[in-house]
């Protein structure tokens, strides 16, 4: 049974909590900004004193993160209230992204969900900045300050993510626009890949140029300058990214994960020895490895043939293996373009579940294959 499947015929359980992932890129930045704002504020407002200054820079720090969280979280509310499924958010120093299991089927609701976290952005900003109209004295003018400047960071949030590039909101939404026109997401995915590969050059352009001025403006230059050089430099490289997924999904259009099954591919259970994994001569790299008749992980043979064959004996699958195979798995119905991230990344097969039960295998070796056959035809 596939993922969609099953989700479609338990629709509460796209409700349950998702994982919110915070990388560490994101805790310097935050502290980057958190350290420029407390010197701000300590030069502007020398009276605060030095642990004032620094408790407003973190709160400066703070409520950039949380804004940007937020962000996400309308983009995640939009795609549950659309029937989606959400498997979770990370925050990185580019930004944040809400992963989606499926993709959107119309261009209202690729629309609907794109548009939800400027939105969000936009109510945060006008709100925070709004606390600059408050009567004097209502708060300490360094807290009028710190909300002004995240009403403004809002705005710069919302503009940049109205750029019409991948993976940005603005891009999204020039999509959906360009789908419901000419009635083919592909098509809609070029020309935005298309966007996003000139508005990158354009950013590392203006990063440079910064970079060149950074007398003018000091270390928050500087720092700005190279964030959008990097920011420019990732857009181009995502753009090609989606267009390079687009030729895949194209080659593999109506080919399901049945379709790439190797069934060369043999498992052992967890009690195997060294020797009987070794015996079987598969053409993986890769062991899946069973209790019962349930997945439980796999052994790479580089890790058996790091040991000893004296040892071969009393090792056993279950010393050897690794969990990551059961982290991401696919059902025989699912789309074989689903396998091709995992693949791209560091590994080399997919297990392919039948109702629980280990069906077969795709391996980089079978995708390959399926893809020069379409590529022939």
């Amino acid at each position: 049974m596939s993922s969609e499947t099953a989700a479609a015929k338990a629709p509460r359980s796209r409700f349950r909590p998702f994982p919110i992932r915070i990388h560490s890129s994101w805790g310097l930045l935050a502290g980057v900004v958190a350290a420029l704002f407390a010197a701000l504020y300590a030069r502007r407002y020398p009276e605060l004193g030095t642990m004032a200054a620094v408790g407003y820079g973190l709160a400066t720090g703070v409520g950039l993160l949380g804004s940007v969280l937020v962000h996400e979280l309308a983009h995640a509310i939009a795609a549950l209230r659309s029937g989606l499924t959400v498997s979770g958010i990370s925050l990185r120093v580019f930004g944040g992204v809400t992963e989606l299991r499926e993709h959107p089927k119309t261009p209202a609701t690729e629309l609907r969900i794109a548009l939800a976290g400027p939105v969000a952005t936009l109510m945060i900003g006008g709100v925070l900045a709004s606390v600059a109209l408050l009567p004097e004295g209502v708060l300490p003018q360094a807290a009028v300050s710190t909300a002004f400047n995240l009403g403004l960071m809002n705005g710069l949030l919302l503009l940049l993510n109205l750029i019409p590039a991948v993976p940005l909101d603005g891009g999204r939404m020039l999509r959906a626009v360009l789908w419901a026109i000419w009635g083919s997401p592909a098509a809609g995915t070029r020309a935005v890949a298309v966007c996003g590969r000139s508005f990158g050059l354009l950013m590392v352009g203006f990063g440079v140029l910064a970079l060149l001025s950074v007398g003018v403006g000091g270390v928050a230059q500087l720092a700005f300058g190279t964030w959008f050089i990097l920011m420019g430099i990732r857009l181009r490289r995502v753009s090609r990214q989606v267009t390079g997924h687009l030729w895949f999904s194209e080659q593999l259009r109506g080919v399901t994960a049945a379709h790439l099954l190797d069934y060369r591919i043999l498992p052992v259970q967890r009690t195997a020895s060294g020797h009987e994994m070794a015996a079987l001569e598969t053409p993986n790299a890769e062991i899946p490895v069973l209790h019962d008749e349930e997945l439980v992980g796999s052994v790479r043979l580089s890790d058996l043939y790091r040991r000893p064959v004296s040892e071969w004996d009393e090792v056993t699958a279950e010393q050897l293996m690794s969990t990551d195979i059961v982290k991401q798995v696919l059902g025989p119905e699912d789309a074989a373009i689903r396998a091709l991230p995992i693949l791209t990344g560091k590994r080399r097969s997919v297990a392919v579940l039948d109702e629980g039960q280990l069906v077969g295998i795709v391996t980089v070796e079978t995708l390959s294959r399926q893809l020069a056959l379409t590529a022939d035809a």
